[in-house]
């Protein structure tokens, strides 16, 4: 881990400063060490990455997918040869949609949460050009050491991080880009994990994440069927209704086969009514009037 990175990292529990402990370090990069938050609890840099799980302990959904993925870490890319091969679709046509939804600039600095064996990385390195950066983060550390050695020739600055997609331990508006892509459904706390994309991106970043989903028009026919079958996941939908109130243009796309949602968004400023215009017409009255004829009061 650059020693420079320290300076975007917080606890990922009380989003309070860091200090930092080296127990080895080679030129700007820490191999060994321990970030310490202000109430006491620790974080270990082991083989140059920083585990910043929250709870230490997991528990439910968190706990079970975890060990499956430690488990499986090996497989994991040759499954994903399988997911797109199954579709009949190509990596690089569903990797280059997906990261197209993020609308990327060079220079932009991106997290890639829940970035799995880093398959999307190289995608989004090709858009950042020189000067950007790119911060992945895995609750499996498996998975992350093999998208470390996935992407060692990376053109631009690449940081690893062990940690919980619902406590991020980075400060708020650090990130002019969040993507997730595959894993939130399988989240004990999804609606947290989604406003911590929206915390750590910067007024008006762009947040793009998605996962298994049939989609209404399929989800009832053989194909839908088929995948639920094999894979529960599927049932899922996609949770529209957590998006913050100040997601700004939103667009809920189906991907890789009609079998993955990805929703994207702006979160801009939160939506403004004029509640006291007078609406032309008969009936007259404003926002507020017709509101409160309900019995309901705004307040």
């Amino acid at each position: 881990m650059n020693i420079k990175n320290t300076a975007h990292l917080v606890c990922p529990h009380t989003l309070s400063p860091l200090s930092l402990t080296v127990d080895k370090q080679e030129g700007d990069e820490v191999i060994k060490g321990v970030f310490k938050s202000k109430d006491g609890t620790s974080y270990k840099i082991t083989d140059g990455i920083a585990d910043f799980t929250y709870p230490k302990e997991l528990t439910g959904s968190d706990k079970d997918f975890n060990e499956i993925y430690e488990h499986n870490a090996k497989q994991y890319e040759e499954g994903m040869d399988w997911l797109f091969a199954s579709f009949y679709e190509t990596e690089d046509d569903v990797r280059n949609k997906l990261v197209g939804l993020l609308n990327l600039k060079p220079g932009s600095f991106v997290l890639n949460m829940g970035c799995g064996a880093g398959g999307d990385s190289k995608y989004i390195i090709s858009h950042l050009g020189k000067k950007g950066e790119l911060f992945h983060l895995d609750l499996t550390a498996g998975l992350l050491k093999i998208a470390r050695k996935n992407l060692k020739d990376s053109a631009i600055p690449t940081e690893f991080f062990v940690g919980n997609g619902s406590y991020l331990p980075f400060p708020a508006h650090t990130f002019d880009c969040v993507f997730h892509f595959g894993g939130i459904n399988m989240f004990s706390e999804k609606k947290r994990a989604i406003d911590e994309m929206v915390r750590v991106a910067k007024p008006n970043g762009r947040i793009v994440f998605g996962d298994e989903s049939a989609p209404p028009w399929l989800s009832n026919k053989l194909f839908g069927k088929v995948i639920k079958n094999a894979n529960p996941l599927y049932k899922h939908t996609p949770p529209m209704h957590m998006l913050p109130a100040n997601a700004r243009n939103v667009s809920l796309n189906y991907v890789l086969g009609n079998s993955f949602y990805a929703i994207a968004f702006n979160a801009g400023e939160e939506v403004r009514l004029n509640l006291d215009l007078p609406i032309p017409g008969k009936r007259g009255g404003t926002l507020r009037s017709r509101y409160e004829q309900t019995g309901k009061k705004i307040k």
